[in-house]
């Protein structure tokens, strides 16, 4: 078994993932820990959903690392100010980040970077399927530890951002917002009703992407 598998979830963004994977095979590398980085990119024309493509990409891997991160394509982390060895608790990684002024971007924020063993991921169902668009899965996630009595910690690992045009679909967010509110979704969505289709899958130097439906 190995250590870590990176998870990102990833439609429409080659420019970063040119960047992100090269950097991250090389980071890893001087951590000293095994590897691998699973990129699961969404290839249908529906809004997109960060949080099913990074239920689909634990599923997949399951059994097969220590340590599942769930991360966005458009952090890297700083040299010597960022560490990627295997926690044992629930673990967010992305706490001082450029976009947020080098700061944690709220006080319960657990987006961007964050860490997971099996069986607490499992017991709190994973993300939430139902989040179209930007914004809220992950306070959703937030939601679950919490009322599982799942313990998340984190890590003050610093990370730059690289550029990218935010669109936010207001009818969508507004969606989200409103399925936050009646957040107990995970007795319902996440893992335990995860439908997909893997369309193909390829294997680069430095990560192996799944397109899934």
């Amino acid at each position: 078994m190995k250590d870590v598998c990176i998870i990102v979830p990833f439609r429409n963004r080659e420019e970063h993932l040119k960047e992100f994977a090269p950097y991250m095979f090389n980071f890893l590398t001087n951590e000293d820990i095994s590897f691998d980085i699973l990129i699961v990119e969404q290839f249908d024309d529906k809004p997109f959903n960060r949080g099913r493509l990074l239920n689909i990409g634990f599923n997949e891997k399951k059994n097969e690392y220590t340590n599942f991160i769930f991360h966005d394509v458009d952090m890297l982390p700083v040299e010597n100010k960022a560490w990627y060895k295997v926690v044992e608790v629930p673990t967010h990684y992305a706490a001082i980040v450029e976009q947020f002024g080098w700061n944690l971007a709220y006080p319960k924020y657990v987006g961007g970077v964050t860490a997971f063993t099996k069986e607490p991921f499992v017991k709190i169902n994973g993300f939430c399927n139902e989040y179209a668009g930007w914004g809220a899965e992950d306070d959703d996630l937030m939601n679950r530890c919490e009322f599982n009595k799942v313990t998340m910690n984190r890590r003050n690992n610093m990370y730059c951002s690289l550029s990218h045009d935010r669109v936010i679909v207001q009818e969508q967010y507004q969606r989200n917002l409103e399925l936050l509110k009646n957040w107990k979704s995970y007795t319902y969505s996440g893992l335990f009703d995860l439908k997909y289709n893997i369309e193909t899958t390829e294997i680069f130097d430095t990560y192996t992407k799944i397109k899934v439906k």
